[in-house]
């Protein structure tokens, strides 16, 4: 936590000197705001369990951004654990709290080679076959969170 507060404070420095608010300022006005007023997006990639758990976190990111990644919760593993069997629950968590929020989601990522179950990799698919797999897990997702990803 005291890696994401200090984040938190050198990107508000930052955005202070690209802004032109004062020290004096910065108090009033979250690093949401002053991105916001720049048409400029602040994220941070959002740990399920913490947002879940940790109310301080929880409160930081909706004060602090106003858009947030998925840290692990949108990946193949965590949404389809058994073939054809996905579990949207984590992911509906970040996309609830972003839009109770006012907040914008970036995709990320739909397929990635380090976090596929271990249905899928243990396999043995014919091409075709692993076409088809991704093709219905990409369309899948797509089709549960199509208009509430902005990115």
């Amino acid at each position: 936590m005291n890696f994401f507060r200090l984040f938190c404070f050198t990107v508000t420095l930052c955005l202070m000197g690209v802004s032109g608010v004062s020290a004096q300022d910065a108090p009033t006005d979250s690093l949401g705001e002053l991105a916001a007023r720049s048409d400029f997006y602040v994220g941070a990639a959002v740990s399920i369990p913490l947002l879940r758990n940790d109310a301080v976190y929880a409160e930081t990111l909706a004060r602090q951004f106003n858009m947030v990644t998925p840290e692990n919760v949108m990946k193949m593993e965590t949404l389809q654990p058994e073939r054809g069997r996905f579990d949207f629950s984590q992911g509906d968590t970040l996309v609830n709290f972003a839009e109770a929020h006012g907040m914008r989601v970036r995709g990320h990522t739909l397929v990635w080679h380090n976090q596929l179950p271990r249905w899928l990799t243990s396999g043995t698919f014919s091409r075709d076959e692993a076409i088809q797999l991704l093709h219905d897990h990409i369309y899948t997702v797509l089709g549960h969170y199509k208009g509430r990803i902005a990115v």
